[in-house]
């Protein structure tokens, strides 16, 4: 209400300094349509009588777009109307595109993100456009919890100029979309195919099939058999995991040895295997996968530079040299740190470039010193992430394993501490015993 009571009183001044704003005859029709409209000539009307003002439909149309992007509940309606806006749509299909690059999620087939950004994105132009500034109060805890969508949303928008310097305010709850639809697409995903592996007797077999499939719907049993038998039954059937009560040799396809009643502590293995399953990747505690991209050429002790822009191109530069990323990768990353500062919170920063300009995936890390400032924060570690975009999985498990250092300070005294590459293995191999990382690994410890 204030922020529209500060947005009438400029209406007032400009209309007593001649001096209207500018609404292209097609954003006239569209605003004419919305309900919001009849508001704003009331509104408009009961102004002119108690300040004796002509407002020009101009004014009007101006004041419905502040009605519209302060709206909070969107109906079918709305969003059916802004099917037709074609420069938002334009914009719109750019953006999930690179997303759909960037992240190799299908965002295009989530209705849902579709309407939602279509109706979000034009009262954010419209706020761009006049100079129409929110204030996201959600922005620090967004970039914190998902530096990883953050990053690639911020990335996707650099190269669409009519979005490309969207304040990070409005940037945050474009985000919140993107990761909205992320986590739907994620429930989408197909079943997981297995097999049991069972050599007492059909009735055994049966129990524990019924047993997996009512406790892991997301679980599709294609044949229970012997261990003789599935050498031939892997090469007829497309099976991503083995579920057998006898340790099975000689097999690329993961497999979890379960007992024959598939007892509580089975259930919670398979539990734990399942939560990070991803097209046929697995995922288990204790085996931390930032150990895999931070290597003992990309880590940096004792820096202390002036200013965080130093940091960022002394690592990009260290990468490049070392064959790691392409030349521009040096310079995304100095863009995209000039845009807005990358601290997570917790004393840490994860500056980062394009994913397509990276050659061989690293992580590269500064342990500063003394904290220097990093925008609003002070920042002791700052991890530069070089990560190609086919390794979107993995990515993704490091951006949580930062996100939890920077909310465990042992973890980040313990890493101030570190002397050297060994030292750093230790500290991630003892936050490992107490969180479940995200790792790929082809089998699963019994």
């Amino acid at each position: 209400m204030e922020s529209l009571q500060i947005h009438a009183l400029i209406m007032v001044k400009r209309i007593r300094q001649q001096s209207p704003v500018a609404v292209p005859e097609k954003e006239r029709e569209t605003a004419v349509r919305q309900r919001e409209y009849h508001c704003s000539e009331w509104f408009c009307r009961r102004l002119a009588n108690d300040l004796r003002l002509a407002f020009p439909e101009e004014e009007k149309i101006y004041f419905t777009w502040l009605l519209v992007g302060s709206r909070k509940k969107w109906d079918e309606g709305t969003r059916d109307k802004f099917r037709w806006d074609e420069e938002t749509a334009g914009i719109l299909r750019r953006l999930i595109e690179k997303m759909n690059r960037l992240t190799f999620l299908p965002f295009a087939d989530d209705e849902a993100l579709c309407h939602g950004l279509a109706v979000h994105m034009h009262a954010v132009r419209f706020r761009m456009k006049y100079g129409l500034p929110i204030t996201n109060p959600l922005l620090e805890n967004i970039k914190k919890m998902y530096p990883y969508m953050f990053s690639m949303v911020i990335l996707a928008m650099e190269g669409i100029d009519e979005i490309a310097n969207m304040p990070e305010d409005e940037a945050g709850y474009i985000v919140l979309h993107f990761q909205a639809s992320a986590e739907r697409l994620e429930n989408k995903r197909e079943k997981v195919k297995a097999c049991i592996v069972c050599h007492m007797g059909i009735g055994m077999s049966r129990l524990l099939e019924t047993k997996i499939t009512r406790q892991f719907p997301d679980i599709e049993i294609l044949g229970c058999l012997g261990k003789a038998e599935l050498p031939d039954f892997l090469k007829n059937h497309a099976i991503d995991l083995i579920l057998s009560i006898v340790p099975v040799e000689k097999t690329e396809i993961p497999c979890i040895v379960i007992s024959p009643l598939f007892e509580t502590r089975d259930g919670e293995k398979l539990k734990r295997l399942l939560a990070g399953w991803d097209k046929g990747k697995f995922f288990v505690a204790g085996k931390p996968v930032l150990a895999n991209f931070i290597r003992e050429d990309t880590v940096f002790f004792g820096w202390q530079k002036e200013h965080r822009y130093e940091v960022v191109e002394m690592l990009c530069m260290e990468l490049y040299r070392k064959g790691y990323v392409e030349k521009g990768f040096i310079a995304s990353a100095m863009q995209r740190e000039r845009k807005s500062a990358t601290a997570i919170g917790g004393g840490l920063a994860i500056p980062h470039g394009d994913p397509s300009m990276v050659l061989r995936s690293a992580v590269a890390l500064a342990v500063l010193r003394e904290p220097m400032e990093w925008g609003n924060e002070k920042v002791s570690l700052v991890f530069l992430l070089a990560i190609g975009s086919r390794e979107k999985d993995e990515a993704r498990g490091v951006m949580k394993e930062i996100a939890l250092i920077s909310e465990t300070p042992d973890a980040v005294k313990s890493f101030m501490e570190a002397r050297n590459y060994q030292d750093l293995l230790r500290v991630l191999k003892d936050l490992g015993k107490e969180k479940a990382f995200a790792s790929p690994l082809g089998t699963v410890p019994q």
